[in-house]
């Protein structure tokens, strides 16, 4: 356990030094990919940037500019052929991945796969300026690779072994819904079960399901909590206070139009911003005060418990608070956060959703229907939650994931054992079902196949005003 803390200490310490150099980082034109079906390739450096291959099997290479007459002793690294031009390479288990010469997207690939690309389809057009594998998930900044511009927000996906040990891949419900979802990176590391960042206001953040154990205290909110205050009017509010690194780093102007748009947002299922404060070096945002806390602490950390009737209204305010954000507010706003802990609920117990932001620059003329098809997943996380009272990753279960676990039972049409057995059924039961096969729909792993924001309003007011029968 001491070797692994100072082995993580000197890989965090190379991140931290590498961030403030100049260049692309720790991607190189050579990389490996470890494991029994281990191999490694190189970019050619003769300009062509063809990708040639090796594994431990090989005494030969095979090149994705070779031509029909190279002999290899590796059958199965014919699929080189098939691999295009690279700009850098990051390697995980079984598999590579490189970032495309010409395009700057992610191209992934095993000695299994003949040829087959490792990159889920929501993210198959996106361009990345940085990849980072990890043992069995990959984690991209977006970003055009050649850009001037090295940050960007961060994206991650699982790379999964069948029985037959041939690889896929799946967006993650593992690395996807963390706190990192709207912060901009300039760096990024992956390992065994977490990805390390450095971000672009300075500070260390880490995330998956093992990141807890490695010690990193994480500086990742641009706003912290401060304190609730009694405006002169007697209204109670909720008080944030930027941290030093926004403060240093952040563009004064910028902060001030982002929040003048913000405080023009508006509608009674988001926690509204009521005002801002730029003066004197500090930064201080005011917002409506949420008397009965968020989501996750009533159906996860032991506050007051939630009746069906009630969780049904949460689910259908939180969903018309995201369809506000994606549909009404121009530009239209992508929260890429959604989860119980930003679902507050008011002096009502109705339902707020917390901890959105907008576009940075560079992704404004972005076409943000993926991003959105994102956000219908996280949500759907987040009814599988209401319905069953299971947090999204708990090691206390097996498998850990809520969707791993919840999803093959939805679709086999036994959605009545997630039910939370901890509080009383309704009399019928029909729609807490309905409500499985919405949250089915929601986290579809083709991004296509799942419903609009818009579309789960409607199926889910269907289902409250079907009603519970108590």
């Amino acid at each position: 356990m001491q070797i692994l803390k100072i082995t993580m200490f000197l890989l965090l310490l190379l991140l931290i030094s590498a961030i403030s150099a100049s260049g692309f980082g720790s991607m190189g034109p050579i990389s490996a990919a470890f494991g029994e079906d281990g191999f490694f390739c190189a970019i050619d450096a003769s300009g062509k940037q063809a990708v040639i291959c090796w594994s431990k099997n090989s005494s030969s290479a095979s090149s994705s500019s070779a031509t029909s007459s190279t002999s290899s002793s590796l059958s199965s690294l014919d699929f080189a052929s098939q691999v295009p031009q690279m700009a850098a390479l990051s390697g995980g288990e079984g598999f590579l991945c490189g970032i495309l010469a010409n395009t700057s997207q992610v191209f992934c690939w095993s000695l299994m796969g003949s040829g087959t690309d490792l990159v889920p389809r929501n993210y198959k057009t996106t361009a990345y300026s940085y990849i980072a594998s990890g043992k069995n998930h990959v984690c991209g900044i977006r970003g055009a690779y050649y850009s001037d511009h090295e940050s960007g927000i961060v994206d991650c996906w699982e790379i999964v072994k069948s029985s037959n040990n041939t690889l896929s891949s799946k967006q993650s419900s593992l690395f996807y819904d963390q706190s990192v979802s709207n912060l901009v990176f300039k760096m990024i590391i992956s390992g065994e079960g977490f990805s390390c960042g450095g971000i672009r206001e300075g500070g260390l953040v880490c995330w998956g399901p093992n990141a807890e154990f490695l010690g990193v205290s994480n500086v990742s909110d641009s706003f912290l909590a401060l304190a609730s205050a009694v405006l002169a009017d007697g209204r109670q509010v909720a008080v944030k206070r930027a941290n030093a690194a926004t403060i240093i780093h952040g563009n004064s102007r910028d902060f001030e139009m982002e929040l003048e748009i913000l405080c023009n947002v508006r509608h009674c299922n988001i926690v509204n911003l009521i005002g801002y404060c730029s003066e004197m070096g500090e930064r201080l945002l005011v917002y409506e005060y949420m008397p009965h806390g968020t989501l996750h602490d009533h159906l996860h950390g032991g506050l007051s418990p939630l009746s069906w009737s009630l969780r049904l209204k949460i689910a259908l305010q939180a969903a018309r608070g995201l369809e506000y954000l994606h549909k009404e507010v121009a530009p239209p706003i992508v929260h890429r956060h959604v989860k119980t802990s930003n679902i507050l609920l008011d002096s009502e117990r109705g339902a707020r959703i917390a901890d959105f932001g907008l576009l940075t620059s560079s992704e404004r003329d972005l076409d943000l229907s993926g991003d959105m098809k994102s956000d219908v997943y996280s949500f759907g996380i987040v009814l599988v939650e209401i319905l069953s009272g299971r947090k999204a990753f708990d090691r206390d279960y097996t498998p850990p994931s809520i969707i791993d676990w919840a999803l093959p039972l939805i679709k086999q049409g036994k959605a009545a054992a997630i039910i939370d057995r901890f509080v009383t059924l309704p009399r019928n039961v029909e729609p807490l079902l309905k409500l499985a096969d919405v949250a089915e729909l929601a986290v579809r792993e083709d991004p296509s196949e799942r419903p609009t924001m818009s579309d789960l309003v409607n199926l889910l007011q269907q289902i409250v005003k079907d009603g519970l029968v108590l």
